[in-house]
């Protein structure tokens, strides 16, 4: 019993190392992307990076999670309703500032409300959609 909590603190250990690595990682690129900006005057990547970042990260905290499921029996299914009621709503929210010089972006609806604002709607967003995208597959017995 005491081996198996030491052997979950010291994944859970590592899972932390990895994440906050990978959340440092974020930041250089962020400050990249910036740097190109001042160059470049391309504002685009920046976008892209800030627009899918929090969906990595909301799938990394999703996968302690889905590691935890694929030790279970059973096959895997989808929770099509949570994918299409929370996963597509927050993840257009996530992707509407890239969405939004694209050519579709005439036809999206509130892009506008959207983008005004601030980034924290997207940030949170695409958190959740992240952890959406992976926590809506389950195994069924």
């Amino acid at each position: 019993m005491a081996s198996k909590n030491i052997k979950r603190l010291i994944g859970y250990f590592l899972y932390i190392v990895v994440f906050i690595t990978i959340l440092v990682k974020a930041m250089d690129w962020e400050r990249y992307f910036k740097l190109f900006i001042l160059n470049d005057y391309n504002s685009y990547p920046l976008m892209i990076f800030q627009s899918f970042f929090p969906v990595v990260m909301g799938s990394l905290l999703a996968l302690p999670g889905v590691l935890n499921k694929t030790r279970k029996p059973g096959s895997w299914k989808l929770d099509w309703v949570m994918l299409a009621a929370i996963g597509a709503p927050t993840l257009y929210t996530a992707i509407i500032p890239v969405l939004f010089f694209s050519p579709i972006s005439k036809f999206l609806p509130i892009k506008t409300q959207l983008l005004t604002q601030s980034w924290t709607p997207q940030i949170i967003c695409g958190v959740v959609a992240g952890y959406v995208l992976l926590s809506c597959f389950d195994k069924e017995k």
